[in-house]
C-alpha cells in the first residue's frame, strides 16, 4: 500500500505562488501601465515631431512589438499566466531600454521589469521546491496499473499532445514569419512613397459630424482622412503627395505607418509558442509517467463538477485544506479503451488494449453492415460518444468517483510531484482513471464559490429530519436568487423571439448590406478584409442560429421524420426506423435499409426556448420521439439528405458583407 500524505506534507507542498496569484501578478501592473501610458499620450504630433519614428531606426520596428506584447500579456496573463509573465518581462526590458522614446515613463518600465522577472522566478522555484518537497515523501516508483510492458513505447492520439504542440509552433512560426516579410515589404515600399512624394500645403475645409474625419482641399481636389490630432476649419496642414497615385495624402505630422504587421506577429509567436510549450510539457510528462512511472501516493479524491477532482490528505473529509485540483480527468485510451469498458466490470484487467474496431473500440465508429449485429446497449454507448463528442465538447462525462460533497474516496495517486504534472488516479474497485490536462492549485475563484456553495449543502443536510432515509442522495445547492432572474429574464426574451426568429433572421442577413455600405461609407483596403472575414464567418453563424431556433432539430413530416442538422437536414422514411433507445446522455434510433443509427442528443425533441426552461432526460426525448413515430404513417416517401434551409441567412449576410466591401475597395 503506498504511504499516505500527511496534513504537514501537504502544507509543505501546497507553499507556491499559486496560479491566480501570478495571473493578477501579471495582469494588474501591466494594465496600470498600459492605461497610464495610453492616457499621458496627449502630444500633438508637429510636421518638425511627427507621430511615427524614422522608418530606418530600430526603434520603429521595436515600439509595435513592445505594445502589442504590452496589451495581449494583460489578457494572457489570465490564460496561460506562466508563459505571459516572460512575455511582460519582454515587453517591460523594450520600454525600458531600446524603445524608451516611446515612453512617457521609462523608469516605471524598468521597475515592471524587475518585478516581472521576480515574480517568473519565484514560481519556477515554487515549482522547483514542489519536486523536493515531493521526493521527500519517499514514495514508491509505480508504472501505469494493468498496461503491459510492450506497450510503453506509444500513447493514445488523444493523450500524446507532442505532435500537436509541433504542428502549432511551426504554425506559429510560418504565420509569424509570413507577417515579418510583409512588414517588411510594407516598409520598404512606405519608404519608396514618401522618398518620391511632394510637400504640399493643404486647407482644412470640413470636419465630420464625430470629429474623426477631416476634409482637406489639396490643390483643387477634397480629400479625406482621418487624423489623430484635433483641427479647425480654416488651418493649413502639409501633406504629403504621391505623384504616381495622386488619390493618396499623407499628413506630414502624422505619416502612414504600416508597422502594426509585426507587432501582431510577435503578439502571435509568443502567444501560439506558449501554447505549443505547454502541450509538449503535458504530452513529454504523460510519456514520462508511462515509461518511467511515478510516485504513487493515496490521497483522498472527490468529484467537483464535470470531469474535475479535488485532491486532500485522507484526515481531511471535509475536503477544507484541498492539496490539488485534477482537470479532465476520464479514461484512458490506453488504460481503458470504451471496448473494454463492459469487460473490466465483470473482469478486471479483461481484454484491456484489444483492437478490435478501427480506433480499439467496435462500435465507437460502426460501419453501416455492422449496426444490425449490435445490442441496443453498444448502439447507446456509441451515441453516448458521439453525443458527447459533437455536442458538448467542453463538459465531459464525470468520473465514476464520489463527489467531494459526499467525502470522496480513498485513491491512489500516480505521477504527482509539481504543478501541472498528468496523474493517474485509482480508486478501490473502480478503473483507472488518467488526467488530460494535469494538476493544478485548487483556489481559484470558482473554488471560493463552490466552498460556499458547500457549506450551505451541509447546514441544510445538519437540520434534516433524523428519520430521514440513510442512503437518501445528499440535498442539491438552491440557485442563487439571481441566477434564477438571469433565466427567467432569458428564457422570457427567447420564448418572444422564437416565433418570429426565422423572418427575424431573413431581415436582418437583408440589411447586412446596406448597413455595411453605409459604414464602409466608400472606403475600404486590404487590411479591412481579414476583419469583415471573421465578422462575417460569426454574423452568419449567429443568424444561422437564430433562423433554426423557432424549429426542433427533430420534427415529423408526413411519413418521415425530419432532422435538421447544422449543416444538413435529412428526411428519414419512418418505414427505415427499427427502434428508439434512451442511453445515458442520448437517444439513438435504429435505421434499416440501410443498416444505420442516428445518435441525438435529448434537447433535440425541443425548441431551444423550450429546452432552456426544462432540459429533457434521455428517457422522457425517447418517448417524445416515439410520439412523433405515432402521429404519422408510413407513406413509401424517398429519404433525402440536403444543406440545411437555416444556412441561408448566414450565406446572405456574408455575401452582403464581402459585397459591400468589394465595392468600397474597388469603387
Amino acid at each position: 500500500m503506498p504511504p499516505a500524505i500527511t496534513a504537514d506534507q501537504a502544507l509543505r507542498w501546497r507553499r507556491r505562488l499559486p496560479r491566480w496569484g501570478l495571473s493578477l501578478g501579471v495582469a494588474v501592473p501591466l494594465l496600470v501601465l498600459v492605461v497610464t501610458e495610453t492616457v499621458s499620450e496627449s502630444t500633438q504630433c508637429t510636421p518638425s515631431a511627427p507621430c511615427r519614428l524614422p522608418l530606418d531606426t530600430l526603434a520603429y520596428h521595436l515600439v509595435p512589438v513592445a505594445e502589442v506584447l504590452a496589451i495581449g500579456m494583460v489578457v494572457l496573463a489570465l490564460l496561460l499566466p506562466r508563459a505571459a509573465v516572460w512575455g511582460a518581462a519582454a515587453a517591460a526590458g523594450l520600454l525600458a531600454g531600446p524603445v524608451a522614446v516611446d515612453s512617457s515613463f521609462p523608469s516605471l518600465w524598468r521597475w515592471a521589469l524587475v518585478w516581472f522577472v521576480a515574480v517568473g522566478a519565484v514560481d519556477l522555484l515554487g515549482r522547483w521546491r514542489q519536486q523536493l518537497e515531493a521526493a521527500a515523501w519517499q514514495a514508491p516508483t509505480r508504472r501505469y496499473p494493468g498496461v503491459d510492458a510492450s506497450v510503453t513505447d506509444r500513447l493514445p492520439r488523444d493523450e500524446d499532445t507532442r505532435l500537436a504542440a509541433l504542428v502549432v509552433a511551426a504554425f506559429a512560426v510560418a504565420v509569424a514569419g509570413g507577417l515579418l516579410a510583409w512588414h517588411l515589404a510594407a516598409t520598404a515600399a512606405q519608404h519608396e512613397r514618401e522618398a518620391r512624394s511632394t510637400h504640399l500645403d493643404a486647407t482644412v475645409t470640413k470636419l465630420s459630424s464625430d470629429g474623426y474625419t477631416v476634409t482637406l482641399d489639396v490643390q483643387g481636389r477634397q480629400v479625406r482622412v482621418e487624423p489623430q490630432g484635433t483641427y479647425a476649419v480654416g488651418d493649413s496642414v502639409p501633406v504629403l503627395v504621391d505623384p504616381a497615385d495622386p488619390a493618396h495624402v499623407a499628413l506630414v505630422a502624422e505619416p502612414d505607418d504600416p508597422s502594426w504587421r509585426i507587432g501582431v506577429a510577435a503578439l502571435l509567436l509568443v502567444v501560439l509558442l506558449g501554447v505549443a510549450a505547454r502541450l509538449w510539457s503535458r504530452g513529454w510528462r504523460r510519456f514520462e509517467l508511462l515509461h518511467r512511472g511515478g510516485p504513487a501516493v493515496r490521497l483522498l479524491a472527490g468529484r467537483r463538477d464535470g470531469a474535475r477532482v479535488l485532491l486532500t490528505t485522507l484526515d481531511d473529509p471535509r475536503f477544507d485544506r484541498p492539496l490539488a485540483l485534477v482537470r479532465d480527468v476520464g479514461p484512458s485510451g490506453l488504460l481503458l479503451p470504451l471496448s473494454a469498458l463492459a469487460a473490466s466490470e465483470d473482469d478486471e484487467g479483461g481484454d484491456v488494449g484489444r483492437d478490435d474496431g478501427p480506433d480499439g473500440d467496435p462500435w465507437l465508429q460502426p460501419e453501416p453492415p455492422d449496426v444490425a449485429t449490435l445490442s441496443d446497449a453498444e448502439l447507446a454507448a456509441w451515441a453516448d460518444g458521439l453525443v458527447d463528442e459533437d455536442y458538448d465538447d467542453d463538459v465531459p462525462p464525470p468520473p465514476p468517483l464520489p463527489r467531494a460533497l459526499d467525502g470522496g474516496a480513498p485513491a491512489t495517486v500516480i505521477g504527482l510531484r509539481r504543478d501541472g504534472d498528468p496523474v493517474v488516479l485509482q480508486v478501490d474497485g473502480t478503473p483507472p482513471l488518467v488526467s488530460l490536462s494535469g494538476v493544478v492549485d485548487p483556489w481559484t475563484w470558482g473554488r471560493l464559490r463552490d466552498r460556499a456553495l458547500r457549506l450551505q449543502v451541509r447546514e441544510r443536510a445538519e437540520r434534516a429530519p433524523a428519520d430521514a432515509a440513510p442512503d437518501a442522495p445528499p440535498a442539491e445547492a438552491r440557485r442563487p436568487q439571481g441566477s434564477r432572474a438571469k433565466e427567467w429574464a432569458a428564457t422570457t426574451a427567447l420564448r418572444v423571439v422564437t416565433p418570429v426568429a426565422a423572418p427575424l433572421a431573413y431581415v436582418l442577413a437583408v440589411a447586412v448590406y446596406p448597413a455595411a455600405r453605409w459604414v464602409l461609407d466608400g472606403e475600404a483596403g486590404w487590411d479591412a478584409l481579414l476583419p469583415i472575414v471573421f465578422g462575417g464567418s460569426t454574423l452568419a453563424e449567429g443568424l444561422v442560429f437564430l433562423a433554426g431556433l423557432s424549429r426542433p432539430p427533430l420534427g415529423v413530416r408526413p411519413g418521415a421524420l425530419l432532422h435538421r442538422g447544422r449543416w444538413a437536414d435529412e428526411l428519414i422514411p419512418i418505414e427505415r426506423v427499427q427502434g428508439v433507445t434512451a442511453g445515458r446522455a442520448s437517444v439513438v434510433l435504429r435505421l434499416a435499409e440501410p443498416d444505420d443509427a442516428l445518435a441525438l442528443p435529448p434537447q433535440a425533441v425541443g425548441r431551444f426556448a423550450d429546452v432552456l426552461e426544462q432540459e429533457p432526460t434521455p428517457e422522457q426525448a425517447a418517448f417524445a420521439v416515439e410520439q412523433l413515430l405515432r402521429t404519422t404513417s408510413p407513406a413509401g416517401r424517398r429519404g433525402w439528405r440536403r444543406p440545411s434551409v437555416a444556412l441561408v441567412p448566414g450565406a446572405i449576410a456574408a455575401v452582403g458583407l464581402l459585397v459591400a466591401w468589394a465595392q468600397a475597395h474597388f469603387g
